[in-house]
């Protein structure tokens, strides 16, 4: 997940990179991965601990990273899971996107099924652990409220599994 470095601010950049590049707002669109497991009748989301945490950005967060020019959001999700944790996924699906309120930054939150493969750090210069977290708990994890739409995906996947096993 990109987030902003102690003190700095967005700062747009000239009308001549603008136009050779297009919007700054394109170029700062960051897309992260929703993956959810199910075990025996309980939902747990991957995170990821950031190895440099600052107070723009959580310490645990989504695995993601900058979205690619010409790639789709749930591309970039997959792609930077897949650089982060080496785990494989099912086809994306959109949860929603906003202006994050403390980066800035506009975030495409994209969800998953996992699949397969042991979750591992591939990028140790940018994370320090990862974890399957239960979605009861994930409020406490991150610190945080979650973006509406994610919690709401994350309390039916929890609730589409305790039905799965009667509980």
């Amino acid at each position: 997940m990109l987030c902003l470095p102690p003190g700095s601010a967005i700062k747009p950049r000239s009308e001549k990179t603008m136009a050779v590049r297009g919007s700054f707002h394109e170029k700062r669109e960051v897309a992260v991965a929703i993956v959810v497991r199910r075990h025996e009748g309980n939902t747990s989301v991957l995170m990821v601990r950031r190895a440099d945490p600052n107070e723009n950005c959580p310490r645990w967060v989504f695995p993601g990273g900058k979205i690619d020019a010409g790639e789709s959001a749930g591309a970039a999700a997959k792609r930077e899971l897949k650089e982060e944790t080496g785990i494989d996924v099912s086809r994306p699906d959109i949860i929603g996107c906003r202006i994050h309120p403390v980066s800035g930054l506009k975030i495409h939150y994209i969800s998953f099924q996992y699949k397969r493969g042991l979750p591992r750090i591939r990028e140790p210069k940018k994370l320090d652990q990862i974890d399957w977290v239960s979605v009861d708990s994930l409020g406490s994890v991150v610190g945080h409220s979650l973006f509406a739409p994610v919690e709401a995906f994350l309390q039916n996947s929890d609730r589409s599994a305790q039905a799965d096993f009667g509980v």
